[in-house]
């Protein structure tokens, strides 16, 4: 229920998509600006919208949708 705000690099944008406000690691400013557009009062919309994204994104890391991927490597695994 919390909202992310992640340095801009490719694995984040490849795990959390756009359910996170991104920064540059290398600005400190934009870190602030990050920082700035989710913690404000003027910005609960944008909160609510980066939680709901964010219920998406992570529903596909639960056990459920990983462990079977798992399984099926290694079993693959094991087979060769």
């Amino acid at each position: 229920g919390g909202v992310v705000v992640a340095s801009d690099i490719p694995v984040h944008r490849h795990v959390i998509s756009d359910a996170c406000e991104y920064f540059s690691p290398y600005a400190t400013s934009d870190l602030v600006r990050a920082l700035e557009s989710v913690v404000g009062q003027d910005t609960v919309a944008r909160r609510a919208s980066l939680v709901a994204t964010g219920r998406t994104v992570s529903s596909k890391y639960l056990p459920d949708q990983v462990l079977p991927q798992w399984q099926e490597f290694l079993s693959r695994v094991v087979a060769s």
